[in-house]
């Protein structure tokens, strides 16, 4: 996977359709309620704290990507979606802060699974190119043996 792609894919994130469709505040959104809430979720999840948007009608509106006007109509009920308490002046998005951390540390685990499993393919290729016999010779006896046919001290067989 290219540095492009790898850069690409941390910015996605796995969504539910059924939790979202099937979440009680999202039921009782009407439709430019949830339009507001989905581009809200999607601008959140690039934040610099994932899940975490301020408590603030005009960066809410612009991270809504509605006017002033679409977004008083909308605020409350897209408020109830987040959690406005826990953190004061901010609404959090519980299962988005959740997920994210879920995410990033599997993803940080494909990457080190990767270059683990890179570097085991890499030794593998180099042991496939060695002439055949160095590999049985190497490995049933040690150089400095001196029953070992490389060692330059073994004695000449009887013929």
């Amino acid at each position: 996977m290219s540095a492009r792609e790898r850069a690409r894919r941390q910015h996605d994130f796995f969504f539910s359709p059924r939790d979202y469709l099937n979440d009680p505040a999202v039921l009782a959104m009407g439709l430019e309620a949830r339009g507001a809430y989905s581009t809200l979720l999607f601008a959140a999840w690039d934040l610099t704290e994932p899940g975490v948007v301020p408590e603030n009608p005009v960066a809410l509106a612009a991270l809504a990507r509605a006017t002033a006007e679409e977004w008083e109509r909308v605020a409350g009920l897209v408020k109830a979606a987040f959690d406005g308490s826990s953190r004061p002046g901010w609404w959090v998005q519980k299962r988005m802060v959740v997920e994210h951390r879920r995410q990033t540390e599997w993803y940080e685990n494909a990457i080190k699974s990767g270059r683990r499993g890179g570097r085991n393919s890499s030794e593998n290729r180099k042991m496939a190119r060695l002439p055949q016999g160095c590999l049985e010779a190497s490995s049933t006896a040690s150089p400095a043996s001196p029953a070992s046919p490389a060692s330059p001290a073994s004695p000449a067989s009887p013929a």
